[in-house]
């Protein structure tokens, strides 16, 4: 048998492709768009037209969605001055020493109410209480120095008198030749002796009332050092924190306690100095604070600041120029609340101020009314 190495026929490649499901979708495609049925021309007339309605309609929707807030931002800008850059404030006083020494004990707690004059805190008054009894001994020495000296100027007071009597009764017994000159003389030198004691017990008596008035002063000073040793609250309030703790040692001015003064408190807040020319004090005011969400705080504008932030310290602003979007300088407005029931200073606030030339036109139409 022999092997055929002949050429062999190659079969023809197909034009079209086979028969599948994308075929046949675009048969059906092709059919549906040829027919010429006035039925289903309409349905798809109904239908394009619906797809297209819709379209508009969402359209519009977004375009209002987009357009309404900027709409009432518009005219909230144009009837406020808006900050977000306020806080809450409230009389905060540090409460310190002015003596120096070691605390004892630190007798509140942060929070808590405390009455005017209460104790806050104690120091180791040990050493005031023997440097007040060694003041006291020393006003005790003084004073009986003092009454000492007074007994003896009573005393050489009383020479002087005799000494000045036997002088006067000797002296007209002297010009008539009835006793001698030397006794005359003896006279006069026991009255001048008398003088000069009296005097020296009159200075020992001014230098013992010195050193009473100077002993006086120690006790008083003693006992002054002592009283501020304890530290007591200088008005109504509550604790806002403890700064030092039993056994630190503290100095004249340094604080140990920080204490919120009375219960008013206040929002300040920093407006552009491009917008301070529409603020002015007694605008209405309108506080929001994120702690209570939903609810507004009404005041009015209390005062106006005499000065930038550039003039003060950056810990002055909530928000200081390295953390605004824009750094022009800011003024402070104080904002002064109706009501301020559960605010706190130092919460965060946003200020909404009425601009004062929206105020004058309102003011206008009310009376034109």
């Amino acid at each position: 048998m022999t092997a055929d190495f002949g050429p062999r026929p190659v079969a023809p490649l197909p034009l079209e492709p086979p028969p599948g499901p994308m075929r046949e979708g675009r048969r059906r495609r092709r059919e549906r768009n040829n027919d010429k049925d006035p039925e289903r021309v309409a349905a798809k007339t109904r239908k394009a037209r619906i797809h297209r309605w819709v379209g508009i309609v969402v359209a519009l929707g977004i375009a209002g969605v987009a357009i309404v807030p900027i709409t009432l931002w518009s005219r909230h800008s144009s009837t406020y001055v808006t900050s977000r850059n306020a806080a809450v404030k409230g009389s905060i006083t540090h409460v310190g020493s002015q003596i120096n020494g070691v605390l004892a004990s630190v007798e509140v707690e942060a929070g808590q109410r405390v009455e005017a004059g209460q104790v806050l805190a104690r120091f180791d008054d040990h050493q005031l209480q023997a440097r007040l009894s060694r003041a006291t001994t020393l006003l005790t020495e003084a004073m009986a120095h003092s009454a000492s000296a007074r007994t003896r100027i009573d005393a050489t007071e009383a020479q002087r008198l005799e000494a000045q009597f036997r002088r006067d009764q000797r002296a007209p017994l002297a010009r008539t030749g009835a006793i001698s000159s030397d006794e005359m003389r003896a006279a006069e030198t026991r009255l001048q002796t008398a003088e000069a004691m009296t005097r020296t017990a009159i200075a020992e008596h001014r230098a013992s009332d010195a050193e009473v008035s100077t002993a006086k002063a120690e006790v008083a000073l003693a006992r002054a050092d002592l009283d501020v040793s304890v530290i007591r609250a200088p008005a109504e309030g509550r604790v806002v924190r403890r700064i030092s703790e039993p056994g630190a040692s503290v100095v004249p001015g340094q604080p140990i306690l920080d204490i919120l003064i009375g219960e008013e408190v206040w929002v300040e807040a920093w407006i552009d100095q491009a917008r301070l020319s529409q603020v002015a004090v007694g605008n209405p005011a309108k506080v929001t604070v994120s702690s209570f969400p939903g609810r507004s705080f009404h005041g009015t504008v209390a005062s106006i600041g005499v000065s930038t932030d550039f003039e003060l310290p950056e810990a002055a602003v909530p928000q200081s120029r390295k953390e605004r979007m824009r750094t022009s300088p800011v003024v402070p407005v104080r904002v002064r609340l109706e009501e301020r029931e559960g605010l706190l200073p130092g919460l965060s606030a946003v200020v909404a101020i009425q601009r004062a030339d929206t105020k004058r036109v309102e003011t206008n139409r009310t009376r034109t009314q």
